[in-house]
């Protein structure tokens, strides 16, 4: 499916997502990001992105690590369960 198609309506959510975009594709981090939200993986999910060696995407919230191997790499995300804000009382 044409990514841009598919990502305009939700089918998650998913537990775990791989992407095998273009490696010159300069949307893999826009994308990353918006695959990552709620309406598209479930809490503690896993998306790995694979893309050309060169690419960062170290700074994409909820990135992991990313593993090299020759001319490419896999990145590695996982959806974190929101930290809770409550107050917390003391014993």
């Amino acid at each position: 499916s044409d990514i841009k198609r598919f990502t305009k309506k939700p089918s998650g959510p998913y537990q775990f997502i791989f992407l095998d975009p273009p490696y010159h594709w300069d949307g893999v981090g826009e994308l990353v990001s918006l695959l990552l939200s709620d309406e598209w993986m479930t809490k503690d999910a896993i998306l790995v992105a694979e893309h050309i060696h060169t690419r960062d995407l170290s700074m994409i919230t909820g990135w992991t690590e990313t593993r090299k191997y020759g001319d490419s790499s896999f990145s590695f995300f996982r959806r974190m369960e929101e930290p809770s804000t409550a107050p917390t009382q003391p014993d």
